[in-house]
């Protein structure tokens, strides 16, 4: 419900801290998974018990999971990397956890898919379309 909430709100422009290593890969995964979430609650209320039934829905949220977990595991992994031998001996490493959260251009089409399945009304769709949008725009040097 929060993130439903956050479709409608107005964007935060405040000041971020970008000086952290992964400050924008952690800002895009954490957007990541409100489109997940988006998704997944979009399809819960209009399928309810029926929604284990829905294995094409089911399908594409499984999707922007895996990608998820495995950019957020990456990163993880690589800060815990970075503190125990510097960031100078891990640049490639570095670089791969930079790259990762950019398959959010993948997310951004599985949750249309997902969508066009799970929402009835035109505004619904729209409401949907352009949070995930917003929530899966991705800075180029990612």
């Amino acid at each position: 419900m929060a993130a439903q909430k956050e479709l409608v709100a107005i964007p935060d422009f405040g000041a971020s801290d970008n000086s952290a290593v992964f400050a924008k890969e952690k800002k895009a995964i954490s957007n990541l998974k409100k489109t997940g979430l988006i998704i997944s609650g979009a399809a819960v209320q209009k399928f309810m018990a029926k929604f284990a039934d829905e294995q094409e829905i089911l399908m594409n949220l499984a999707d922007i999971l895996i990608e998820i977990y495995a950019a957020e595991s990456c990163l993880l992994r690589v800060e815990k990397l970075i503190s125990i031998r510097g960031e100078k001996a891990c640049e490639i490493q570095k670089e791969m956890a930079m790259i990762l959260p950019s398959s959010s251009r993948r997310e951004s089409s599985v949750g249309r898919q997902a969508g066009d399945l799970c929402v009835c009304g035109r505004d619904e769709l729209r409401l949907m379309l352009l949070g995930l949008k917003r929530f899966t725009k991705i800075d180029p040097t990612t």
